[in-house]
């Protein structure tokens, strides 16, 4: 009879804790997929909330993710079609994600007030014109500036555009800045893509000075009235030489003239010295080993290796963050 009795405590024991949720300083991810059965995709945090990419692995179109989570962070979860979906994980919750795997980007996510935010907000403007989804983002960041969905909603439909409304981002950003000024996913935003938005296409290239390889000093005024390219590289980087093999033949068969200013992001001098010698690049190139630290990184806001910055003779930016040769426009 003991003995009986000890399985019936055990087994109540056991789904007890498995109907409950994670620890306090614990994040889970439960979530049921219809038309697929085996699948995997990846989870991380932009912000630094926590380090390295996650596999959650879907069997019989079912997953489990959990891990350790101190404060409230967006996830974002990174699908095999490379489409991805921004979520709000918080300490000592369950999140619950339902829906389609052809359409897993419209999922539904609930489990906390902010990812119910977020997917009330997918469906209202699902269906509707492209063109006032920026908008309808603009109102939900200002009315919810506060939350950490405003944050995911900003990421979504302005951080990741490739050409963005750069007065509305940076407006949105005083907005989120001024509403959570110690919260480290608004302080990583503020840090990464103010410098991006006020160097944004459109806007004139800022003052720099900087000292090149050769020892001698470069300039915005060096270049007034011409057109310049600006190629941010490394050799650490496995496409980076190729990019600028390309980048060159395009320079060189381009119908108007282009001045051309590398900027790379080596903290071995040496090893550029011998890249650069081996494809036979005559433009000037700055390396002060400070790699995305650089002033002049910093200055113009580059994140990308390797990309490109296009400057017209009026010293306006009519490109930036181009990360394939063929796509700079340069006629």
């Amino acid at each position: 009879m003991k003995y009986f009795h000890s399985l019936f405590v055990m087994f109540t024991l056991l789904a007890a804790l498995t109907a409950c949720g994670p620890g306090k300083d614990r994040v889970r991810i439960k979530g049921k997929l219809a038309n697929i059965t085996t699948a995997e995709f990846y989870v991380f945090s932009e912000d630094g909330s926590f380090d390295g990419v996650d596999t959650i692995r879907i069997e019989d179109g079912q997953f489990t993710y959990e891990r350790k989570l101190t404060e409230p962070a967006i996830l974002t979860l990174l699908y095999p079609n490379f489409t991805q979906t921004y979520l709000v994980a918080e300490p000592g919750k369950t999140i619950k994600m339902k829906g389609d795997a052809a359409k897993i980007g419209d999922a539904e996510i609930t489990g906390t007030d902010e990812n119910k935010m977020l997917t009330e907000f997918r469906e209202e403007i699902a269906g509707k014109p492209e063109n006032t989804h920026k908008l309808a983002a603009e109102q939900f960041i200002r009315t919810h500036s506060k939350s950490l969905a405003a944050v995911a909603v900003f990421r979504r439909y302005f951080a990741l555009k490739q050409t963005p409304d750069t007065k509305m981002a940076l407006n949105l950003l005083d907005v989120l800045k001024k509403a959570q000024p110690r919260t480290q996913a608004v302080v990583y935003l503020d840090n990464f893509y103010r410098p991006i938005f006020e160097n944004g296409v459109g806007e004139m290239l800022p003052d720099f000075k900087a000292v090149t390889l050769d020892g001698k000093t470069v300039t915005r005024a060096d270049y007034e009235g011409k057109q310049l390219a600006i190629l941010c590289v490394a050799t650490w980087q496995a496409e980076s030489m190729a990019f600028l093999r390309q980048a060159k033949k395009k320079l060189k068969a381009a119908k108007s003239e282009w001045d051309c200013l590398i900027v790379s992001m080596d903290v071995d001098r040496e090893v550029l010295r011998n890249s650069i010698k081996r494809d036979s690049l005559k433009y000037p190139v700055v390396c002060d080993r400070k790699a995305f630290a650089s002033p002049l990184v910093e200055t113009l806001g580059l994140h990308y290796v390797p990309s490109c910055m296009l400057i017209n003779k009026q010293g306006k930016i009519i490109q930036r963050d181009v990360m394939k040769a063929d796509e700079m426009k340069l006629n």
